[in-house]
């Protein structure tokens, strides 16, 4: 929290916005807003730029754990599902990354196979992972071969969710094969 009239830095929502100016190639800022009060009214911010992401393969998955979260749970999800859309498109010149999310008000995901899950922190919060995408994908192709994934069959937001992720994988190894020609 900063001290300056009580305001968290983390903003309530946030969206990449896409600029482009019909000279160069487009650029991405980050467009964040605060909800005020009676007393202090709204703000909002809009970063210099995002010039580039990089992705520290130290390690096979980045666990960001968010305590201060936004309430729009779907807002999440949909800036979750728009920065893996950029990635996609080689925004920031790395494809091959995937990010997924848990929001605190998402309903329970039935992991434990139907064990009942206690938390060890009295505090909600928010998961985002961020791992490569071909590692994620080569994993779920063999568990996929293996049925894991035949639970999932009637809920179409997770379909949806691997479909997409099956599309962006499939870009990924065009772009690297095309790279590879070259």
């Amino acid at each position: 929290m900063s001290n300056t009239r009580n305001i968290s830095e983390t903003p309530d929502r946030w969206v990449v916005v896409k600029i482009d100016n019909n000279l160069d190639t487009p650029f991405y800022k980050v467009f964040a807003t605060w909800a005020g009060g009676y007393l202090d009214g709204d703000r909002w911010k809009l970063n210099s730029g995002i010039t580039s992401m990089e992705y520290d393969d130290d390690y096979d998955l980045v666990i960001i754990v968010e305590t201060d979260y936004p309430d729009d749970q779907e807002g999440f999800h949909d800036a979750i599902d728009e920065v893996n859309s950029l990635i996609s498109q080689d925004v920031w010149g790395d494809t091959d990354l995937w990010v997924m999310g848990f929001h605190p008000f998402d309903e329970d995901i039935d992991v434990l196979n139907g064990e009942n899950f206690e938390p060890i922190s009295e505090y909600s919060y928010g998961l985002v992972f961020i791992q490569r995408l071909s590692l994620l994908q080569g994993a779920a192709d063999k568990l996929e071969a293996q049925g894991y994934y035949d639970v999932y069959k009637g809920n179409t937001e997770i379909t949806r969710m691997y479909e997409i992720r099956r599309d962006y994988y499939r870009r990924f190894l065009d772009e690297k094969e095309r790279n590879e020609s070259r």
